[in-house]
């Protein structure tokens, strides 16, 4: 057989033929053609490529692999046996074909999904160290299989890390930049504009005010975004895939966000994902996360944004701490947390005379207490409650916030452990930085109001809370008129109202319409009730209100005035 890729390789003295020399050459020719069709699918993938620079990625990472077919191949020599490359054998030429079928599509996960399948397939089966079983009863193939040299074990290890960080930037073009005017995906264009990549890094042809950082809760809306971005006619994504595949998507811009204000002003921004899994949002992944921010961040920068808002984690993960963001000239950050504490203190004032609660006489928790939300709503609450209750995690933090509240004169008990609060609340704030919906209240009192305000949500699913009234926290609504290109409503805002947003990404939007570019909220402990009610007045004067009131189970109250919060036509 014609060989694809040229293997060059040092002469190496051979040792002598082992009775085991024929398996370790159908075990080298496998691995060898699996490095060999993959620098073939990269050379293919940079044909398709836009950018200069994913370009020249994919022809290093097809370079990489020619290096790691040609070690194999002098592996074989070193015990005396000729390994051939075998691309022309059914299962390797089924992956070259289903490859190939992508690359004409122009669909860079369908490429992804093929180069998940190599890897899963001989090669890792054959080298991983998880093999259940025992010598005995494998027979010679599973008693030489877990003999294979350690250095022949750790190139494809080193492969699988390659492949899941290169890959990563190639599929950088998930979203093709050559594509046409962006339309309604969802309506047969399976394209997102070019003007999207261009805002974002050929020329600023459009220009842009603001950007919208955000990450997927759960691997629904995940698998939701993808589904957007392939366009309808690729069947959508198993869930398995989905979960493959999102650690190898780097951060950037999904779509535009076209903004209304009530006083007739507009303002044009992005939406860029960082595509954190939704699985990694715990300690172990924060560098990880960290690199994604900056990531996102950097898509805002190139993209000429004004003001960029950080939603969900994005915010936890900087902790104000700006200087961890790439350098920037006229790109100004906010974690966006001023508003949200107010909409989450007006949901409250709101619930309470929905269920003719008087704050007054309240006893108030907040599970999250030391965080920037948490500190906010405790400054902004602790003057019209009768007693607060702080929970934390950090205990020196939680001194420092109960001695400050207690100055002005509130009554304060803290606890890192809520089981030890000695009284119960009958209004709770969960504003905890958790990976999971995963918090059980325990000791409430009954029919308590429970503003749920984390991303993700911090209760627990079946958490027992004896006739609680629980509500999301911390989201407004845009009465001025909202549109994604393309059409990403009911997914980038899986709310059961209309133009709802989270309320840290209507900050930069609010401060847009507004025309005041600066770093609003900074980080923990800035927050102020003056603070707050400023962000409040402007968010209002453009339309952007607390949004309607609802729960896992929908809307927990009737709202009258709804018919007269409708869009404006655009």
């Amino acid at each position: 057989m014609k060989p694809l890729v040229a293997l060059d390789c040092p002469a190496i003295e051979c040792a002598s033929l082992s009775p085991t020399a024929p398996i370790w050459q159908d075990i080298l020719a496998q691995a060898m053609t699996g490095e060999v069709l993959a620098a073939m699918n990269y050379t293919s993938l940079a044909e398709i490529c836009d950018e200069p620079a994913e370009v020249a990625d994919a022809l290093e990472h097809a370079e990489a692999e020619r290096g790691h077919a040609a070690a194999f191949a002098a592996e074989g020599r070193k015990i005396g046996v000729d390994v051939a490359n075998n691309v022309e054998a059914r299962h390797w030429k089924r992956l070259r074909e289903a490859f190939m079928r992508c690359i004409t599509e122009r669909d860079f996960i369908g490429c992804l999904i093929v180069q998940e399948i190599m890897l899963e397939s001989f090669a890792v089966a054959s080298y991983g160290d998880d093999h259940p079983g025992q010598d005995a009863g494998e027979g010679l193939h599973g008693w030489t299989l877990r003999r294979v040299p350690g250095q022949l074990r750790e190139a494809v290890t080193v492969r699988s890390q390659l492949v899941g960080r290169r890959a990563s930037r190639s599929v950088a073009t998930t979203v093709p930049a050559d594509a046409g005017h962006a339309g309604d995906t969802r309506g047969g264009h399976t394209r997102m504009g070019g003007s999207v990549a261009r805002a974002a890094g050929r020329g600023r042809a459009i220009e842009v005010d603001f950007a919208l950082i955000g990450h997927p809760e759960s691997w629904r809306a995940a698998a939701d975004v993808l589904a957007v971005l392939r366009g309808p006619r690729h069947t959508p994504l198993p869930d398995d895939d989905v979960e493959d595949i999102v650690p190898w998507i780097p951060p950037r811009p999904v779509c535009h966000v076209d903004v209304g204000s009530i006083t007739g002003a507009k303002a044009r921004g992005l939406y860029i994902d960082s595509f954190i899994p939704p699985d990694r949002l715990d300690a172990a992944y924060v560098h990880e996360n960290i690199a994604r921010v900056r990531g996102a961040a950097a898509c805002a920068i190139r993209a000429g944004a004004k003001i960029v808002s950080l939603g969900g984690f994005s915010s936890i993960l900087i902790e104000g701490n700006f200087d961890q963001l790439p350098e920037r000239d006229r790109t100004v950050f906010t974690t966006g947390n001023t508003l949200t504490v107010g909409f989450i203190v007006q949901g409250i004032k709101k619930m309470c005379a929905l269920e003719g609660r008087n704050l007054s006489r309240s006893t108030l928790l907040i599970v999250g207490a030391t965080g920037d939300v948490g500190s906010g709503c405790a400054r902004c609450l602790a003057p019209v409650v009768r007693r607060v209750l702080l929970s934390a995690r950090n205990a020196e933090r939680l001194r420092r916030l109960a001695a400050e509240l207690q100055a002005e004169g509130v009554e304060v008990e803290i606890a890192t452990d809520l089981q030890q609060l000695s009284a119960e609340a009958d209004v709770v704030i969960c504003a905890a930085s958790l990976a999971s919906p995963s918090l059980r209240l325990g000791r409430i009192a009954p029919h308590a109001v429970v503003c749920d305000a984390g991303y993700p949500k911090n209760l627990a699913p079946r958490a027992e809370m004896r006739g609680a009234k629980v509500f999301f926290g911390g989201l407004g609504q845009v009465t001025g008129g909202l549109r994604f290109t393309p059409d990403f409503r009911g997914i980038l805002n899986r709310h059961p109202f209309p133009d709802v947003v989270h309320g840290c990404l209507l900050e930069g939007i609010a401060l847009a319409l507004e025309r005041r570019f600066e770093p609003f909220s900074q980080g923990r402990g800035s927050i102020t009730q003056e603070r707050v009610e400023e962000i409040e007045t402007i968010a209002a004067r453009h339309g952007i209100h607390l949004a309607p009131l609802y729960n896992a189970d929908g809307p927990v109250e009737e709202e009258r005035d709804l018919s007269t919060r409708t869009r404006l036509s655009w």
